[in-house]
């Protein structure tokens, strides 16, 4: 026994010293757009983690569209194996919305249907909640009140001999309506993310959340995450980074990115902000501590580390090869590979069907610049709409080159993944020219294709003036018509493409990949170059001075 003049010096440190600590990780997915065979893997590693600490697991969005293991049954098979892996919660992104009603229609036609119908039907079969603070209903100016879908959750994790209160909150950037179907957005409007962040983290800390995360459908980007204190590789401009400065350090403890498909495991303004790529190819993690000795929701949690993102598999190839996790051997968990397996054998036998199609070679894409393949897909949609003048194609709904060799239908689905429909616009030159200088004039989105005109550009400063010209020669004028086909993304308001007295026609026939797929058929070979798809020295989109036609990105660091 110590003596008694060390006995208060004792009780002190005692009373210093956390009771019971216990250790608390957070696991955040985002953009998994449907690569639903990569969630065996994920189960193998959380099967390690959960041995040593107590998870929290979540989603910040895009988790259906872009595959045939998911296209094809709205998402379903996402769900079912996001079940088995016990997610806490997940963000609606803005692909969720890509699916409209229930069946096989992607949009509203019948009076009856419901354009959020897919999107509902997922969020019932989900044993974890939906999560959109800052997605509002127009008629009532709150946040949509759907089924199994809420701003925000409080769930209760076992940790040690006692449990712990953690909020969860889910954001979607606020683009949200640029980049989904505009049709099936009909109704809803965004509120800003910080603004409604801030309301509900103060309502979870109030009800006694230790923890607070954010699962946020905004993004950032960043070449090295090695120190989460040096932001100098990342682009501070970026949505998610913006939103961290913009929060009151401690109102959250933890935003998990995702949409842009990139990389981040930082600490902005004293929040850890965490993004692991996108398609299923890693996680990640960050690791807090909790003193459950204190009052509950007094004692908040304290940050351990931000680890940078955890690739899944040994390259990006099918099927995952694993390695070791930390010194712990990690295998795929066999139950949830025989749950997902009709998905994904369905899926295989489609992707393998031959087309009857040879690529002389990769036939690429560009996200950020005129490209072989994002011409090649214009000038398909010109050439299935007779009496069009002007094709246009978005540079984010081509997703993947064409590989060189005997193409299957899994490759063009891979190029173009989503289940668009042909679309014709008539309109007048002015409305398309406006619409071309807004498009020009803007640091936000991928390049656009187009067929049936050569585009002059004319920068001043980021603002684009433009000149239209037909094949012959002739400039378009702003009184003539102009009959524009285009995807049904873009007609319905894609990418903010509204044109005020324009008239649109969908075609609610073949979706347009299958158009793609009967175009090449008949070309039978693809060259990997092409100059009369495109041609450097003679581009579609030129500027006067030589430089990037993009005004609106010319002088941005590029990272």
């Amino acid at each position: 026994m110590p003596p008694p003049r060390a006995l208060p010096v004792l009780l002190a440190l005692v009373a210093a010293t956390p009771a019971a600590a216990v250790p608390v990780t957070v696991i955040a997915t985002t953009d998994l757009h449907g690569r639903v065979g990569r969630t065996a893997a994920l189960a193998g590693y959380l099967q390690v983690l959960r041995k040593q600490s107590t998870v929290v697991l979540i989603d910040a969005g895009d988790m259906f569209q872009g595959t045939l293991e998911s296209n094809p049954n709205e998402g379903e098979s996402v769900v079912t194996a996001y079940n088995a892996l016990g997610y806490d919660a997940v963000a609606i992104g803005n692909h969720e919305f890509d699916f409209g009603p229930a069946g096989p229609r992607a949009v509203p036609h019948a009076p009856d249907d419901d354009p959020r119908g897919a999107l509902k039907a997922r969020a019932q079969q989900a044993r974890f909640p939906f999560l959109a603070a800052n997605i509002v209903d127009q008629a009532t100016g709150k946040p949509v009140t759907w089924p199994n879908t809420h701003p925000a959750v409080l769930v209760e994790k076992k940790a040690g001999k006692g449990t712990i209160k953690v909020g969860i909150i889910g954001v979607s950037s606020f683009d949200t309506p640029k980049t989904t179907m505009a049709s099936n957005f009909v109704g809803l409007k965004m509120s800003p993310l910080a603004t409604a962040i801030t309301r509900e983290a103060e309502a979870l800390r109030a009800r006694g959340a230790r923890l607070v995360l954010v699962a946020a459908h905004a993004g950032g980007k960043c070449e090295r995450v090695d120190v989460p204190t040096d932001l100098s590789s990342c682009d501070s401009g970026e949505e998610v980074f913006e939103l961290a400065r913009a929060l009151v350090p401690g109102t959250v403890d933890l935003i998990a990115a995702g949409h842009t498909h990139n990389q981040v495991a930082h600490v902005v303004s004293e929040i850890p902000v965490v993004q692991a790529w996108a398609n299923g190819q890693g996680f990640s993690r960050v690791d807090f501590e909790v003193d459950l000795g204190k009052q509950a929701g007094k004692g908040r949690a304290r940050l351990v580390k931000v680890h940078p993102p955890q690739r899944m598999c040994e390259g990006d190839a099918d099927p995952c090869v694993i390695g070791r996790y930390h010194d712990h051997h990690v295998e795929a968990d066999g139950a949830l590979e025989r749950t997902i397996a009709p998905w994904v054998q369905a899926a295989a036998a489609m992707k393998a069907k031959k087309i009857g199609v040879v690529a002389k070679g990769e036939v690429k894409r560009s996200y950020d610049d005129e490209s072989l393949l994002g011409n090649l897909f214009a000038d398909v949609i010109l050439e299935s709409s007779p009496g069009a003048d002007v094709a246009l194609m978005n540079g984010g709904g081509i997703r993947a080159n064409l590989p060189g060799g005997e193409l299957t239908y899994g490759h063009v689905f891979e190029a173009m993944p989503f289940d668009n429909r042909l679309a014709v616009i008539h309109t007048r030159g002015s409305d398309l020219r406006k619409w071309l200088q807004n498009k020009l004039s803007s640091k936000h989105g991928g390049f656009l294709s187009i067929a049936g005109v050569q585009v002059e550009v004319a920068c001043n400063g980021s603002k684009a003036g433009v000149t239209m010209t037909r094949p012959n020669g002739r400039a378009i004028t702003d009184d003539e018509p102009v009959a524009i086909a285009t995807t049904d993304f873009l007609a319905s308001g894609g990418e903010a493409f509204r044109l005020p007295d324009a008239t649109t026609k969908v075609d609610e026939g073949e979706l347009l990949r299958e158009r793609l797929v009967t175009s090449f058929q008949r070309r039978k070979v693809l060259p990997a170059v092409d100059k009369g798809v495109f041609d450097a020295a003679n581009p579609r989109f030129s500027a006067i001075d030589g430089k990037n036609p993009r005004c609106g990105i010319r002088g941005l660091a590029v990272r």
